[in-house]
């Protein structure tokens, strides 16, 4: 869908049909009984990204959605006059009151202008629907499907290469179906097709940062790098969200192992298998959880590198980062957003269409997927996508998605927060600096490796684990009690002569709470741990 937020999973509007668009099916088909459907379909099967048409059309009957022009001036359709006025006032009401769907989204009511629409948005949504059922999942050669706002029409995307045949075959199938051809557009699909923004390193992005953050490469078993997308807690345990299909196999728990710079970084522990829909398998994001790694994580952070749209991937050391200060938004097409990637950097450009189901692999769909325009790479695939809440040297952001992939027609596809929440479940939080201090009892222990190679080119990093207490934390490290200095909460050291050693910390709080923890490691030539 080009401007809205959400999918519809309705079957019918039985009687919004055009009745001169066919011959009436036979009443015992199969395409009849689709086709009927409960009376209170909008309340019981609309999808959260689509709430805000949902509730204009509740307010008037006749409206088909919104829209942002290149201006940022919010554009209005509506089938007839006499619900004009009531659009704008809902409207108006809505964007004043900064409720969840405009809130952090920067859309203003001044100046909204109102153009006329031939089919309502329940008619387009309702109609779409029927058109996954029975066109996307059901013929391989159609690969996307969207309620274009800003044409007033449903559209259908198919493979260039066999597009006459196709269009031809399905405009008899959307006849039989009821549904007025004049209300579907067919997009002709030209270039290569989707490609998934995979790419083997080495690239400029080899090292690490410490502690990790959105935006940094990533490599998976057998070298196919891509890109962290955000680091956050679900239910508790911290870790990162990265493409499903940057693991093994897309859509299918398959405990894929991550490296950060040649250091393990995680497993995947969250990728939930798709559901079968006809000839294909769906889900609702394109997206996976990583956890258990050995290298300290940012939550909330995601680097920010040297300008925005100049394609350096240096990171700005200035301002290192950028804060995620708000969770999910609701996206309309014309909004700007951004996006960091380990190939591309920093890019930005605007929402092309909102909730799209699109076809990134011949067999996967990706439901409700937005398509937006940023420049991205082979590598860039699990990139955070991201608002700014301000210009100029701003670091605050709202997390909205991750990048996924690109899309048939030069533009970029990327799976929205609250579908990639809802496809993994559990409890998030991906704020940076979250208001509320630690609670509990200080605890802390050192993480790191054990088996030591004493090379003179292995450091080994250790780091302190920290929770509870109150305040900020501060360090004190030693090896075998003889004091060290170290760079807060890591500690980098090497081995230089075989034997057993121990790595210890000490944790204090603001209140002067300390703790100790100690870690034993046994160093030898044919120790395997090196983290450099």
């Amino acid at each position: 869908m080009r401007v809205g937020s959400a999918l519809f999973s309705i079957f019918l509007l039985a009687a919004c049909a055009d009745p001169t668009a066919g011959p009436r099916p036979d009443e015992s088909s199969s395409e009849l009984r689709i086709r009927k459907i409960d009376a209170n379909w909008s309340s019981k099967r609309a999808r959260p990204d689509e709430e805000p048409f949902l509730k204009l059309a509740q307010s008037s009957p006749s409206s088909a959605g919104f829209y942002l022009d290149g201006d940022g001036r919010m554009v209005v359709r509506v089938a007839k006059r006499e619900d004009e006025q009531s659009a704008v006032a809902f409207l108006s009401r809505e964007i004043d009151a900064n409720n969840s769907s405009f809130r952090g989204t920067g859309i203003h009511r001044k100046d909204m202008k109102v153009v006329s629409a031939e089919f309502t948005f329940l008619q387009l949504a309702a109609w779409r629907d029927i058109l996954f059922d029975s066109v996307l999942v059901q013929v391989l050669s159609v690969r996307t499907l969207d309620l274009d706002e800003r044409e007033n029409r449903v559209e259908l995307g198919i493979e260039a290469q066999s597009f006459e045949k196709v269009r031809e075959e399905l405009t008899q199938r959307i006849s039989r179906l009821g549904i007025p051809v004049n209300a579907v557009r067919f997009e002709s699909l030209r270039g290569a097709g989707p490609q998934l923004d995979m790419a083997p390193p080495p690239t400029l992005q080899t090292g690490t940062t410490d502690p990790l953050a959105g935006g940094i490469q990533i490599v998976h078993w057998n070298n196919a790098g891509c890109t962290l997308g955000f680091v956050g807690q679900r239910s508790g345990v911290t870790g990162f969200v990265t493409n499903s299909h940057c693991s093994s196999m897309m859509y299918v728990p398959d405990n894929t192992s991550y490296y950060v710079g040649g250091v393990f970084a995680g497993v995947e522990v969250q990728d939930p298998y798709g559901y079968t829909c006809g000839l294909r398998t769906c889900r609702g994001s394109d997206a996976n959880f990583v956890a258990n790694g050995s290298m300290p994580l940012a939550i909330g952070r995601i680097l920010r590198t040297i300008g925005v749209n100049t394609g350096s991937i240096t990171v700005d050391q200035s301002k290192p980062y950028f804060d995620v200060v708000q969770a999910g938004s609701s996206l309309y097409q014309g909004a700007t957003v951004h996006k960091v990637g380990r190939t591309t950097g920093w890019t930005s450009g605007s929402i092309v269409s909102t909730c799209k189901d699109a076809t990134p692999e011949l067999y996967m769909v990706m439901t409700c997927g937005y398509e937006a325009n940023y420049t991205r790479g082979n590598g860039d695939s699990g990139g955070p996508v991201f608002v700014r809440l301000a210009s100029g040297d701003s670091t605050e952001v709202t997390l909205v998605g991750i990048h996924s992939s690109e899309s048939w027609e030069s533009s970029a596809i990327f799976a929205k927060l609250e579908r990639i929440q809802s496809d993994l479940g559990g409890t998030w939080n991906v704020i940076a600096h979250p208001p509320t201090p630690p609670s509990g009892p200080l605890s802390a222990y050192v993480g790191g490796p054990v088996d030591a190679n004493t090379s003179s080119f292995c450091t080994l990093r250790y780091w302190a684990n920290s929770t509870g207490g109150s305040g900020a934390y501060s360090y004190a490290w030693s090896t075998d009690g003889s004091p060290v200095q170290s760079s807060g909460g890591t500690y980098w050291v090497k081995f230089p002569t075989g034997g057993t050693y121990w790595v210890e910390v000490t944790v204090s709080d603001g209140t002067g709470a300390q703790i100790t923890d100690r870690l034993y490691v046994v160093a030898s030539s044919s120790g395997t741990d090196c983290n450099n």
